[in-house]
C-alpha cells in the first residue's frame, strides 16, 4: 500500500518540478532573504525589543503572505489543467483509482508547499536571530507560519476547484483577488467582513490565531471533498 502511493508521489514530482517552477520559487526565496536582511537592519533604529519584534514580523510576514498566495494558487491550479494533467490516463488503472490519483497529486503539492514554507520560516528565523540577535522568535511567530501554510493550501484548493470547472488558468487569479478583498474589508472593519467566514485572512493578532487555524482546517476539508467530487466526474 505504501509503495504504490510513494511511486505515485514520485511520478507527480517529476511533472511538478519543472525548471520554470523551481526558478520562480528560488527567486521568491532570494527576495525573502533580501527582505529579512533589510527589515532586520532597520530594527537597529528601534529602542525596545518589543518594537523590534513587531516591526520585523509585520514587514516580513506581509510580503511573504502576499507573494506566496499569488504563486501558490497557480501551483495548485496549473498542474490540473487538462493539458498538464493528461498523463493521468496512463496511470489510472484498476489498481490506481481516480480518487487515489487525485489525492496523491494534491498531497504531493502539499508536501512541496510545506517544504517551501519551511524554508521561508528558516530564513525568517536565521536572519532575525543572527543579524539582530535581540529579536525574540516566540511560539506565536512560528504558529503564524503554520497559519500561512494552511491558508495557502485553502486558497490553492479554491483555485483548483475553479480550474476544474473552467479549465482556464486565468481563473487562478480569482482566489488571490478574493483574499485581497477580504483583507481590505477586515482592515476597514466593514460589516461585509463576515465574508471572512469562507474567505479567511491572516492576522498577527495572536489572540485569534488558534481560532483561525481551526477555521481554515475545516474549510480545507470541505474544499478538498468538493474538488474530489468534481475531479471524479471530469472528462479526459
Amino acid at each position: 500500500m505504501v509503495k504504490p502511493v510513494f511511486n505515485l508521489v514520485k511520478c507527480h514530482y517529476s511533472y511538478l518540478l519543472a525548471k520554470a517552477t523551481l526558478l520562480i520559487l528560488g527567486f521568491v526565496l532570494i527576495i525573502d532573504l533580501v527582505s529579512c536582511f533589510m527589515v532586520a537592519s532597520s530594527c537597529e533604529e528601534l529602542s525596545s525589543v518589543s518594537q523590534a519584534n513587531l516591526y520585523y514580523l509585520q514587514n516580513n510576514f506581509f510580503f511573504m503572505k502576499t507573494i506566496n498566495l499569488l504563486i501558490i494558487v497557480f501551483l495548485y491550479s496549473y498542474p490540473f489543467t487538462k493539458k498538464q494533467d493528461n498523463y493521468c490516463t496512463l496511470i489510472i488503472t484498476g489498481a490506481v483509482s481516480r480518487n487515489k490519483y487525485f489525492l496523491s497529486k494534491v498531497f504531493t503539492i502539499a508536501l512541496f508547499l510545506f517544504a517551501f514554507t519551511w524554508l521561508e520560516a528558516c530564513i525568517y528565523i536565521i536572519i532575525g536571530a543572527l543579524y539582530y540577535p535581540i529579536i525574540v522568535l516566540d511560539y506565536h511567530s512560528i504558529l503564524l507560519f503554520v497559519n500561512l501554510y494552511l491558508l495557502m493550501f485553502y486558497y490553492g484548493l479554491i483555485a483548483l476547484l475553479l480550474i476544474q470547472l473552467s479549465d482556464n488558468i486565468y481563473m487562478a487569479i480569482v482566489p488571490f483577488a478574493l483574499y485581497i478583498i477580504a483583507t481590505s474589508l477586515v482592515e476597514a472593519e466593514e460589516k461585509l467582513a463576515i465574508l471572512t467566514i469562507i474567505l479567511p485572512t491572516i492576522s498577527i493578532d495572536f489572540r485569534n490565531t488558534n481560532n483561525d487555524l481551526c477555521q481554515i482546517a475545516f474549510l480545507i476539508i470541505v474544499f478538498l471533498f468538493l474538488n474530489m467530487i468534481v475531479y471524479h466526474k471530469r472528462d479526459f
